[in-house]
Formats: structure tokens, C-alpha cells, sequence
């Protein structure tokens, strides 16, 4: 299964660095596809995600992070899709290998356990914008992620 992450970017700077870097380190292996969703940095951030691997797609309608983030599943081409954010870092080198397991991907959301990686089942159909990916995964995002000011792949203490 191929696996990607999406990032909504906004004058991303060092921590998208970071996260880029930490990402690189997971464990078993790195993601196969890194897509960066800007919304117009004037920074380097677009050029940083590029040097990187990434893939850019810029957003040009006004703001908002549940489409942006839409937009970034739409041009991601895994099996499995994983959501963060710039400025928060995985929570240990194997955020991604705990997420990457096809039986966490079948039970409605509700059932879903609270510290499963924030991802999208590219076979769902399109949903609604109250229901779509990057809302009814929110909550899960914040259990499985945590923002620290440096390293990566520190396992909670």
C-alpha cells in the first residue's frame, strides 16, 4: 500500500523543516509521497517542500484548512492518506507504520481508538463538508500528534 501525507502550509519556515525531517525517519520506511498544500507563503516554503521531495499544490481560493486539506487528499496518490500540520511533529518514528494498519481503516469513526494517526481511506466516497476527511478526523490528529519545539521520533515519556 502506498502511503502519503498531506501538510497544509502557511509560511511554514523551520518547523515545516522539521516535520519534513521527521517524516524522512519514520520507521519502518518513510512516506512514498509528501504533498504540501500553500496557501501563498512569502516565505520559502514552497521551496523548502520542494527540496525536500514534496510535492507542492498551491491554493489560490481564499482560506480554509478542511479544503485545503480536501485539495491535498484529492492530489495525493496513496492508498492511505495521513493529515498534519506544519508546525506539529509525529509523536515517535513509527507514527506512520501504527496508522498504516488496513484493520484500524474499517470501523465507522466513532469506534475508530483515539490513538490511531489521522488518516484517509482513499476508497471512501466524498462527503459532505461537515463530514468530510479533515473534519471527522480532527480529533484523532490531536491524539496522535503532539507539537514540540525540536528532535523527532521520541516516543512519549
Amino acid at each position: 500500500m502506498r502511503v502519503s501525507v498531506v501538510i497544509p502550509t502557511f509560511n511554514g519556515g523551520a518547523k515545516l523543516a522539521a516535520l519534513l525531517e521527521c517524516l524522512r525517519a519514520q520507521q519502518p520506511s518513510p512516506p512514498d509521497e509528501v504533498v504540501v498544500v500553500d496557501s501563498g507563503s512569502s516565505d520559502d516554503t514552497c521551496k523548502l517542500a520542494a527540496g525536500a521531495g514534496a510535492r507542492v499544490v498551491q491554493w489560490d481560493e481564499p482560506y480554509d484548512h478542511g479544503l485545503a486539506r480536501d485539495a491535498g487528499i484529492s492530489a495525493a496518490s496513496g492508498d492511505i492518506v495521513f493529515l498534519t500540520v506544519q508546525d506539529a511533529l509525529p509523536a515517535s518514528s513509527a507514527w506512520l507504520a501504527r496508522g498504516n494498519l488496513p484493520s484500524r481503516m474499517k470501523p465507522p469513526c466513532s469506534q475508530t481508538p483515539t490513538n490511531v494517526p489521522t488518516l484517509s481511506n482513499r476508497s471512501t466516497k466524498k462527503n459532505t463538508k461537515t463530514n468530510s476527511p479533515s473534519h471527522r478526523l480532527a480529533a484523532e490528529r490531536k491524539s496522535s500528534l503532539k507539537s514540540v519545539p525540536a528532535g523527532c521520533g521520541h516516543e512519549e515519556r
